[in-house]
Order: C-alpha cells, then sequence, then structure tokens
C-alpha cells in the first residue's frame, strides 16, 4: 500500500527516493497522489519541513531472455548533480580557483565562467566551498536545507548565497530581513518595500537560479 512520507530537512526527493529504494524519483514525483505538492513545490529538489509526499507502490518490471544463460541486468539511478554559479565583487561570474569538499569527497578545479557542477550521491548533505580570490573561506554547503522562496527561511538562505547580510536562517530577524531585501530590490531596480512580495520572489529565484 502507499504510504506517506512527511519532509524534515535534509530531505529533497532524490533523497527520499533512496531511502524507499525508487532508482528513479520521477515515478515517485509524478504519481498522481503527489499532484497538489508538484504543482504547490514546482522544483522536486526544494520541499518543505511537513510536506507530505506519498511513496506509491513499486511495479514490478519483467523482462524476457531464452533460457541456458547468464545475463546481467544493470539499473541506473536518476543522477543528482550540485550546480553552483561564483559571482565576482562585480556580480558578474568569477574566473577563479575553486576548492569543494562533499562529504568524503573534494578537489580543486579552475572556473572560466563561474559555474560548478559536480554529480553526487543522492544521501549527501554536508559540504564546503572554498574560493580565496574571493574571500569565501571554508563556506559550509548543505544539500536539501534550501526552503521554497515563499518562507523566510528560503529568502533568508539566498540573500546570504547572494551576499546580502539577511540573518540567520533558522531564526530569521525581521529587521535584518527587511534591510537585506531594501538593498536587493535597490540593486534589481524593484519598488523597494522591504517585503518580499512576488516579483521579488521571482528576481531572487531568477538570480539564486533556484
Amino acid at each position: 500500500m502507499p504510504k506517506n512520507h512527511t519532509v524534515a530537512q535534509p530531505d529533497h526527493l532524490a533523497r527520499i527516493a533512496e531511502k524507499y529504494h525508487f532508482f528513479d524519483y520521477t515515478i515517485i514525483w509524478d504519481d498522481g497522489a503527489n499532484a497538489d505538492l508538484k504543482t504547490n513545490r514546482v522544483n522536486p529538489n526544494i520541499l518543505y519541513p511537513g510536506d507530505v509526499v506519498v511513496i506509491p507502490d513499486k511495479t514490478p518490471k519483467t523482462e524476457t531472455r531464452p533460457t541456458s544463460r547468464t545475463y546481467t541486468f544493470k539499473v541506473k539511478p536518476q543522477p543528482l548533480q550540485i550546480r553552483l554559479m561564483i559571482l565576482d565583487y562585480d556580480g558578474e561570474p568569477a574566473v577563479c580557483d575553486f576548492k569543494f569538499k562533499i562529504e568524503g569527497d573534494s578537489g580543486a578545479v579552475s572556473l572560466a565562467d563561474g559555474k560548478f557542477r559536480k554529480p553526487i550521491q543522492r544521501a549527501w548533505e554536508n559540504g564546503s566551498i572554498r574560493v580565496d580570490k574571493l574571500n569565501i573561506l571554508d563556506v559550509p554547503m548543505k544539500v536539501g536545507w534550501l526552503d521554497p522562496v515563499e518562507y523566510e527561511s528560503g529568502q533568508v538562505a539566498r540573500l546570504n548565497n547572494l551576499g546580502y547580510n539577511a540573518g540567520v536562517v533558522e531564526k530569521p530577524d525581521p529587521l535584518q530581513l527587511r534591510s537585506a531585501l531594501e538593498e536587493f530590490q535597490c540593486d534589481n531596480s524593484l519598488d523597494i518595500t522591504g517585503v518580499c512580495d512576488a516579483d521579488t520572489q521571482a528576481k531572487l529565484k531568477e538570480i539564486h537560479l533556484c
């Protein structure tokens, strides 16, 4: 029978699929029982604590092959990828040396266009990034902890990631968030209200890339 999974950080759909042994998270995401969730959240990697994901029953798959031979079947999990855009002090894609750590993996690469992409395991959560040129020194990276932009915690996280000092994600301070929003709105030719209205949310998602 289908079961309900209540989202808690750092859940995202690929991580949930891993927990319930689904190789393809879209089987869960596209199930009709999750239609309302899919409409409300849009991005399966950005859920909110308390959201309920319905885990459908698995459908057996059969293959027909001649007997008297040995066959190997390979299942390819749906990949999960980290995507980062590093901007310089002028807000342009940075040309820089970039160091990363994510769970048991680490490395260094040279970025020509500010873009960093890396496949990761679906259950990985904790990491850090470092760009000495921009004084980004071992900044924590937490996979699955970004809340939807409709919530203050999601607004604070995006503003912080974009270089605006919006405060603590877990406990947003209204005055500090308002100040950061006003600065962001000024920089992006929006009405300066200090309120994260629909236009501001859309611009945050556009620049933050999610």
